[in-house]
């Protein structure tokens, strides 16, 4: 055997052992590879998910953000709220008590008006306390025990009272029966407001005058005013012209 094969069979072996040092490397050097392009495949994915998570957290909070401002502006719109109803509780309160007040007071009045009334009435004119009587009959006897409210016990009193000023300012012709020389006797009389009246009878026989007392109305027999009063009430009614009628009156 030559040493020339020999050489090219040497150099075979060792081409054999160094391809198959290579192709370990080059599976390596694949192995490498394949386990780098995993690596940055999920970097690539765990990036693109980041990317993703950071926009719904950037999202989320505006969203929050939002939410947050609007409950504040709630908030302020609550506290200006509770702060304006705290201060109409105040002001209805205050309003509350003074109404109390105010009550207090005018009931005070009207018991004290309707113990005047009552003392009153029975003073006034027979007519005119004819006239009252109705509205009279619903003031309450004993104040303590009625389920009249104030406005309806001011508006009887007012009533009254307004059916007696006008009564007070205008001149009033009744008949009425008056007891005269122990009799009943009809008579005309014309009240002069609350200040005086005078009567007679249509035969001129019986006349007179009355005025208020302490208590109650005093009438006084004249029969010397018979003519005059009967003058009095022609021109009254309008069938007789009108004339100066001179009559007694007396002035406390």
């Amino acid at each position: 055997m030559s040493k020339i094969p020999f050489l090219l069979a040497g150099l075979g072996l060792a081409s054999t052992g160094l391809f198959a040092q290579n192709t370990d490397a080059v599976k390596r050097l694949q192995n490498t590879l394949q386990e780098w392009v995993s690596v940055e495949k999920t970097l690539s994915e765990e990036v693109n998910s980041w990317v993703i998570e950071q926009q719904l957290i950037n999202d989320s909070l505006n969203v929050l953000r939002t939410q947050q401002a609007t409950f504040e502006e709630r908030k302020a719109v609550a506290e200006e709220t509770s702060s304006r109803a705290d201060s109409d509780r105040r002001a209805l309160a205050e309003e509350r008590d003074s109404l109390a007040a105010v009550s207090t007071l005018m009931e005070e009045r009207v018991r004290s008006f309707e113990a005047e009334m009552r003392a009153l009435v029975p003073l006034l004119p027979e007519p005119l306390a004819q006239e009252v009587s109705p509205v009279f009959r619903r003031i309450p006897s004993n104040p303590d025990d009625t389920t009249l409210g104030l406005a309806v016990r001011t508006q009887n009193l007012v009533a009254i009272l307004s059916q007696i000023d006008r009564f007070n300012t205008t001149v009033t012709r009744v008949s009425e029966v008056r007891e005269l020389d122990g009799g009943p006797r009809e008579v005309t009389t014309l009240y002069f407001g609350l200040g005086a009246a005078y009567f007679v009878d249509q035969t001129g026989d019986y006349a007179g005058y009355g005025r208020p007392g302490a208590n109650g109305w005093v009438w006084t027999t004249d029969r010397s005013l018979a003519n005059s009063l009967r003058t009095l009430v022609a021109v009254y009614d309008g069938t007789r012209e009108a004339q100066f009628v001179a009559l007694p009156h007396a002035i406390d």
